[in-house]
């Protein structure tokens, strides 16, 4: 990126964009008004480099979590828990790929998002379950579900695992049940938000196809 003679290398990571403008349009070039509309935001400016969906197998299948609408609370950051059941598989799975779709009302709200494997016994009771996190309202099993793996972050775009690798899902001991927390940003603390679902997609090849887990 340049300005003015001045040069930055851009990287393809996550990067926080300051901008601002002025609500009126200058009179001439030396008499500009003071930039009063201000913002900022999380993205990435270059593309990343990863591995596109042509490398993976046909016969995928894709499994969706889908977080409820969220009334966000006017506090400065919420963290939200969800709790969910991998529907049965006839087979051994591997995940070979994984996004996160924030709806537009959200956008700039949701902030990042982990998904937790539940590798302790679960109350079946318990799908679908959701509350804020950290408040001492979940029951324990949800709680203490704390296996990361997966992560993603305002600017993230869908991460592919390389060729041969894969997250082994409906073999023996693979966890049957996932905790997905989000974190809400309001730092402006506004009132009370409905916050449109948010829901995380997960595309799973046929044990076979990838051959070594991870």
């Amino acid at each position: 990126m340049s300005h003015a003679g001045r040069s930055r290398l851009s990287q393809p990571d996550t990067l926080r964009l300051l901008w601002a403008y002025s609500p009126t349009d200058p009179s001439n070039e030396n008499q500009i008004s003071k930039h009063t509309v201000r913002g900022s935001k999380s993205l990435n400016l270059l593309d990343p480099q990863v591995n596109k969906s042509s490398s993976l197998p046909a016969n995928l299948l894709r499994k969706d979590f889908l977080n409820p609408s969220v009334k966000v609370p006017n506090d400065s950051t919420t963290y939200w828990c969800q709790t969910f059941k991998m529907p049965a598989l006839a087979k051994k799975h591997h995940m070979v790929k994984f996004d996160v779709v924030v709806q537009p009302d959200s956008v700039g709200i949701v902030h990042h998002v982990l998904a937790y494997a539940c590798y302790t016994p679960m109350n079946e009771s318990y799908e679908g379950l959701g509350a804020p996190c950290f408040v001492g309202i979940l029951p324990s099993e949800i709680v203490n579900c704390r296996q990361t793996f997966m992560t993603w972050a305002i600017g993230g775009e869908p991460f592919y695992f390389p060729d041969n690798v894969g997250f082994s899902i409906g073999g023996p001991g693979d966890p049957v049940y996932f905790v997905v927390e989000t974190h809400y940003d309001n730092p402006q603390r506004l009132l009370p938000l409905l916050r449109s679902a948010s829901s995380s997609f997960f595309s799973l090849a046929p044990s076979g196809c990838k051959k070594r887990e991870s």
